[in-house]
């Protein structure tokens, strides 16, 4: 939002290595996590954006002159007679370019008039619960957690429950968000796979470098279903690298049923975004530009390029864990694998200078190297790379280097 001089600013910051430090708000609740939950996502039922948005304020930063609210969840508690909704992500901030990272009341939710919660029966909305009051709140109270009570006697109140779809409205704007019978979600909605011309993969490292088979739940108006549920789901997969011109959705896999593995072709290396409608739903868009990244069902899946015959480097290219050879030298590993991040991370290099042989030739560092680098430390925060996308090849031509400097 600063203009050329805030690139010129960057770029300048890079010739000298520099650090570009920044503060990232993150907001959310601290609640108790049972047994059987979900490990990425609260779950309920699901409201989504409608096609209705609101104006951005004069003088606000945004993306353009209207905006959407962010998804919400919603449960039902009839033991207590509440409404909860999890909205922690649904508001817009009123930011105006004024930011103290250390105060937390000097950044308000936009406030863009009453929103009311009701629900819709075929297509009518006999009864609004309560007000949202989110514009009310101060330091971000409750973690924008909504809690609405509910008469039991309500005429017909357990049938709109279970026949109608809730929804959060605006006078003003109208119905902003809408529930979606299917709220369709994956714990494994960032992983990764291997190259490997001709097949398919079923198994991808996920959070602990464990290989682990990926899948969608689904949750029709909170309740999860099973595999033999009647409802059935197709998935499609986009192509999304590279980012400006990446692959129309093709069609995957029909009548997936929950929870069932899903195996995906790893012929070339990239990036893969599988996502999925009900079978009798339309297809999701065509084009990747308009697919709604905010609330659709997302697998995220890096293909790691393995391209590359390393056997010349091996004194034995047939042993578990080969040792590299005199062909090995740094400026192998240096083109091969070190050289990307050197040039994608120029300010890591003022803590590890990864273009300097004399560094990575000591073995207390090669020891250090491979321990990163090994699949064990994948799921801790002292992982290297960072990104996590060192292929298997790459990671055994580095193993291969730090085992030959320990060993010599």
């Amino acid at each position: 939002y600063q203009g050329q001089a805030w690139f010129d600013a960057i770029t300048q910051l890079y010739k000298t290595k520099g650090l570009n430090p920044t503060y990232v708000q993150l907001q959310g609740t601290i609640a108790p996590w049972y047994e059987g939950d979900m490990d990425t996502m609260a779950e309920g039922r699901y409201l989504i954006p409608t096609s209705n948005t609101v104006p951005v304020p004069p003088g606000c930063k945004a993306n353009g002159p209207a905006l959407a609210l962010g998804p919400a969840t919603l449960q039902v508690d009839n033991v207590n007679n509440l409404i909860i909704i999890n909205g922690t992500a649904a508001f817009p901030e009123k930011y105006q370019g004024q930011y103290d990272p250390m105060q937390t009341d000097n950044n308000p939710k936009y406030d863009f008039g009453p929103l009311s919660l009701g629900v819709l029966v075929d297509g009518v909305a006999p009864y609004n619960f309560a007000d949202i009051l989110y514009a009310t709140m101060v330091n971000d109270g409750s973690g924008w957690m909504f809690t609405v009570s509910f008469q039991p006697t309500i005429p017909n109140i357990q049938q709109m429950f279970d026949n109608g779809l809730f929804f959060i409205s605006s006078e003003k704007y109208g119905i902003l968000l809408q529930e979606t019978p299917y709220f369709i979600v994956s714990d494994q909605s960032a992983v990764f796979a291997e190259q490997n011309p001709g097949t398919s993969q079923s198994t991808f490292l996920n959070k602990d470098g464990v290989p682990v088979p990926v899948s969608f739940n689904v949750y029709k108006k909170g309740v999860q279903l099973t595999s033999s549920c009647t409802e059935s789901f197709n998935l499609w997969v986009y192509d999304t690298t590279p980012n400006q011109a990446p692959g129309t959705a093709t069609l995957l896999t029909e009548n997936y049923k929950p929870g069932q593995s899903i195996s995906l072709p790893v012929d070339t290396p990239g990036n893969r975004l599988i996502t999925a409608v009900l079978s009798t739903d339309p297809p999701p868009p065509s084009s990747y530009g308009n697919f709604p990244l905010n609330y659709a069902p997302i697998i995220n899946i890096r293909i790691l390029p393995n391209n590359v015959d390393y056997s010349k480097y091996y004194v034995d290219p047939t042993a578990p864990q080969p040792v590299g050879n005199d062909l090995l030298t740094f400026d192998v590993i240096y083109n091969e694998v070190l050289r990307n991040y050197y040039l994608l991370y120029p300010a890591m290099s003022v803590r590890v200078p990864l273009n300097d042989p004399q560094y990575w030739q000591d073995p207390v560092m090669a020891r250090t190297l491979l321990q990163r680098i090994s699949l064990e430390f994948w799921g801790r925060s002292e992982a290297m790379p960072r990104t996590r996308d060192l292929s298997a090849s790459r990671r055994q031509l580095l193993t291969a280097w730090c085992l030959k400097i320990i060993q010599g």
